[in-house]
């Protein structure tokens, strides 16, 4: 027992032994203790000794006392706090800022003292007047987009939210703008995983289907024609039916309406995969072009991006170099354009005899996805660096997957026009 605490003790003694508590109503006393009896001058001498009592316990035992700088403290712990999270919190002194270290920040929280651009709490302590809301685009100049949140800038539009700045704009090494469609070329690439869609889940085939029917292609390069490891011919057949392309060979289809074929080869890679060529001409604009479709071995990147490039090399060579398209699944897992195939193909490593522009570099998203790789990108189509401008270009990743709705890969589309 305290020294407090018994001083108060022997002041009740002292009231009993005086007899001054008999029933006669009640009075409320100090701190919730209930005197019985009556008022009298004695007894109003007894009660102010009982209140210094008090007073006395409360500051020899407040929590207070170890607490420094601190706000607040806990009867029941003791420990010191920097603000009252707790309503029973004892208040030990004027609470210090949390403000002193944030310089032009125009918030802080008083629980854990860091200091903040924006008030996303409603307990945040304001520091200073915020600063006035400014244009992300204001320090973008060229870029295309930029973020409202933090300001940064960005060549691609990864964020429904961000702002476009200049969609002219384009990152170095992309393709340029076209003024207009007028003479315009569309192309797709994909992967069919025949050996499911027109196998084992011919629903997916249709699925399939309709994403080519949709984007009316003048020219597709497809890989996996087949129901696994057979079935060309009949899965060939399955899309120039569904779709009204024509089959050319080596897994090409094009509009017979929009393109007239010339000849066409085929190449060998690495350990039975393959890439094909056809030349064809644009009827409107007369202008002829080289279309290679590709299939790539999984590894063996830069072995196979040699043999490509001096085979499109050559043809190029053969036929005046016109304007090339390169398509095709290059199963260089996972993220293709970081490896040393792809970039030797767009001229950013070694001495590649042809050089192409990624036309789809503002979108390095998945085009493939299965259990063990869910986000991978590892289908393109290339253009012969200053031969085309592009109109547009997506990748329609709806339904993709091992486990969706149509192939394991995306569609990947592009409308180009030819530079003369």
């Amino acid at each position: 027992m305290s020294k407090a605490t018994a001083c108060i003790m022997a002041s009740f003694l002292v009231l009993q032994s005086i007899g001054a508590f008999f029933v006669e109503g009640t009075s409320k006393g100090v701190d919730g203790l209930t005197l019985i009896g009556r008022e009298s001058s004695a007894q109003d001498d007894i009660l102010i000794q009982i209140r210094r009592g008090f007073s006395v316990a409360r500051a020899q035992g407040s929590c207070c006392g170890k607490c420094g700088g601190k706000g607040y403290c806990s009867p029941q712990s003791g420990n010191c706090y920097a603000s009252e999270s707790k309503s029973y919190y004892e208040t030990c002194g004027a609470q210090a800022s949390c403000c002193g270290k944030c310089g032009g920040k125009g918030y802080c929280s008083p629980q854990s003292g860091n200091c903040y651009a924006s008030e996303s709490k409603n307990y945040y302590e304001t520091c200073a007047e915020p600063a006035e809301p400014t244009d992300c685009c204001d320090k973008c100049s060229g870029k295309a987009y930029c973020s409202p949140g933090s300001g940064n800038c960005y060549w691609n539009k990864a964020k429904d939210y961000y702002k476009v700045c200049d969609a002219s704009a384009v990152p170095p090494g992309a393709l340029p703008k076209a003024n207009s469609s007028e003479n315009a070329i569309k192309f797709m690439s994909y992967n069919l995983m025949g050996w499911n869609a027109f196998n084992q889940n011919k629903w997916r085939g249709d699925n399939v289907l309709a994403k080519i029917k949709d984007w009316k292609p003048a020219v597709l390069g497809a890989q996996e024609v087949e129901k696994g490891g057979y079935g060309y011919e009949e899965v060939s057949d399955i899309v120039t039916g569904a779709t009204a392309l024509e089959h050319v060979g080596g897994s090409q289809f094009y509009n017979a309406d929009e393109l007239e074929k010339h000849e066409s080869s085929w190449v060998n890679l690495v350990k039975g995969y393959w890439m094909s060529m056809t030349r064809f001409t644009h009827k409107k604009s007369g202008v002829d072009f080289l279309f290679f479709d590709s299939h790539w071995k999984h590894g063996y990147g830069m072995e196979q991006a040699e043999i490509i490039a001096n085979a499109i090399s050559e043809k190029r060579k053969k036929y005046g170099n016109p304007p090339t398209v390169l398509v095709g699944d290059t199963n260089q897992f996972c993220k293709a354009y970081d490896t040393s195939a792809i970039k030797y193909l767009k001229g950013e490593t070694g001495s590649s005899p042809v050089t192409f522009q990624d036309v789809h570099s503002d979108d390095y998203g998945k085009s493939f996805s299965d259990n063990n790789n869910p986000d991978c990108r590892v289908d393109f189509i290339l253009a012969s660096t200053g031969q085309w401008a592009l109109v547009r270009s997506f990748i329609d990743r709806e339904g993709m997957g091992l486990n969706g709705k149509a192939s394991d890969h995306a569609p990947l589309m592009a409308e180009l026009v030819p530079i003369a």
